[in-house]
């Protein structure tokens, strides 16, 4: 059955989702053209303004607490819905593990671009804007697909006839 608790964390997943997808497409649109077009002096020339906060281990790390939650609720949930939840969450969960595996490492090795030549820098620059592009469209998908979750949750369960 289908809870005040149950309906209440899977919004709060999909308010998470919808503010993590949004920071990735600004901050794609906002640094890709640039990094694209020269990669070494992007990152060589990259300078971090004193008393700023990086905002991506925050909103990232209540994304996995909420798929975490989202999957614990919905684990034994039945009811309409259930697929679509269900796949948002566990396809998120897939996307963080990427985002620990791959894009965060990748960064911090591209932080640390001194031991890195330009052409190096070029090569991991390019392919890790290639995949955060297919990582956005993904997340989007799944966020599109959580609310079609959210709307089936609240039309009525349909029983098989009897005859």
């Amino acid at each position: 059955m289908l809870s005040r608790t149950r309906i209440s964390i899977f919004i709060t997943f999909l308010v998470a989702l919808a503010v993590w997808v949004g920071g990735g497409v600004f901050d794609s649109i906002s640094s890709h053209p640039a990094w694209y077009a020269n990669p070494a002096t992007y990152v060589r020339g990259t300078v971090v303004t004193e008393g700023t906060i990086n905002p991506w281990p925050f909103t990232t790390a209540v994304m996995a607490l909420c798929t975490l939650a989202v999957l614990a609720a919905f684990a034994r949930y039945r009811g309409p819905g259930r697929r679509e939840v269900l796949a948002a969450a566990l396809g998120t969960f897939v996307i963080l593990v990427a985002t620990g595996v791959y894009f965060v490492p990748t960064l911090m090795r591209l932080a640390d671009h001194a031991a890195l030549s330009d052409a190096q820098i070029a090569s991991m620059s390019r392919m890790w804007m290639g995949l955060n592009v297919i990582r956005i469209i993904l997340v989007l998908a799944l966020f599109v697909y959580g609310l079609i979750g959210l709307m089936r949750m609240g039309q009525p369960r349909l029983e098989p006839a009897r005859s």
